[in-house]
């Protein structure tokens, strides 16, 4: 038995049999799952008045932080 005898598998083997089935079951996986998301996006969507609720919400919560940090700014001065 010479080396000639002896099969070897070539990269373009490996990437047409394992390679790019891997990578679209992968893709089809995330499509699906992104697919799902989208759906219950639309199926459960925001009333205009919670979201505007939330983003008051976060308002206030944003203007507390910042007078923490003034607060805090002017403590540390003195």
């Amino acid at each position: 038995m010479s080396s000639g005898d002896r099969r070897s598998i070539t990269y373009q083997a490996v990437l047409l049999y394992i390679a790019l089935p891997l990578l679209f079951s992968i893709g089809g996986f995330l499509m699906r799952d992104l697919y799902a998301e989208v759906k219950t996006v639309r199926t459960e969507k925001l009333d205009r008045t919670e979201f505007y609720q939330a983003a008051v919400l976060m308002d206030k919560k944003m203007d507390l932080i910042i007078q923490l940090l003034r607060d805090h700014e002017a403590n540390s001065d003195n």
